[in-house]
């Protein structure tokens, strides 16, 4: 390939990869000799870009050089605290490192599907302010996890947002002590719902926002019951299975209801019906 047509391929090799990820800012410019640079930000990843230039410009001297935007940086950030991937002991320098490791293979990764992983970043951007420092930027979420980026829920529902806390992370942050408070600090594991519960029904300080809350476990529960039901009910009827179907006589006899309330409630936990106390999903 001539020299002449190295500079429009690779232009246009840029100018298309602006196009396809918005944000990437791709641009080819003239090294020196017969080098060049292409630089972009986000976008694909470096292997992907090496074989469209490979293909472009075989024989060109091309170096890569991609960036990354402070979006995607947050977005790593708040996914390596949700897997437990933080170091008890991190700083914001240490997992500036470890997200540049992580996002030299993820395309795009200043995108996200999932709102309230987007909602987490716009937070952390916004109390990072204007600093465009890796290791300021993630600083929070290295001494203090997500949990921080949340937003308690509120005495008037109807207001809630993708940042609101769900009723079992509302009372976690309550009551979690110790490594149950760290794992929900950084990763927002919650308590399991009987301990929240229980925990909730001895508290004699707990204010309206956290007896509410606790009707929504309830609710979670209940949805949960049912589901569970649902599946053992299908699992006594399940005619291939060792021994063959129960018959809705013995399944009455163990729920200590008669034949015929047995069978009314298992057609109605195959219809996914909620019971009298139940909204529907």
């Amino acid at each position: 390939m001539s020299r002449s047509r190295t500079p429009q391929k690779l232009r246009a090799l840029a100018a298309d990869l602006s196009e396809r990820y918005p944000g990437c800012r791709a641009s080819a410019e003239h090294s020196s000799g017969k080098k060049w640079d292409l630089t972009w930000r986000d976008g694909p990843a470096l292997n992907r870009v090496r074989a469209l230039v490979d293909k472009a410009v075989p024989a060109a001297d091309v170096t890569l050089s991609r960036s990354f935007s402070p979006r995607a940086v947050a977005l790593a950030g708040i996914r390596a605290c949700l897997a437990g991937q933080v170091d008890y002991y991190a700083d914001g320098s240490s997992l500036a490192w470890q997200v540049e490791d992580s996002l030299a293979e993820i395309e795009a990764p200043d995108q996200t599907d999932d709102e309230r992983l987007a909602a987490m970043a716009d937070a952390l951007m916004k109390e990072a302010g204007d600093t465009r420092l890796e290791h300021q930027l993630l600083e929070p979420i290295a001494k203090n996890g997500a949990a921080h980026l949340l937003t308690p829920r509120q005495a008037r529902p109807g207001g809630e947002g993708p940042l609101t806390m769900s009723p079992a992370e509302h009372l976690t942050a309550r009551y979690a002590r110790g490594e149950d408070a760290y794992q929900w600090r950084m990763r927002l594991r919650t308590l399991p719902v009987e301990n929240l519960v229980t925990a909730a029904q001895a508290d004699q300080e707990l204010d309206r926002v956290g007896r509410l809350a606790v009707l929504g476990l309830l609710e979670q529960m209940r949805r949960l019951w049912e589901a569970t039901e649902a599946a053992a009910f299908a699992a006594a009827r399940d005619a291939d299975a060792p021994g063959g179907a129960a018959s809705w006589t013995q399944i009455g006899a163990v729920l200590g209801i008669t034949r015929q309330a047995a069978h009314e409630r298992g057609r109605s936990r195959e219809a996914a019906a909620p019971t009298r106390l139940s909204r529907t999903p």
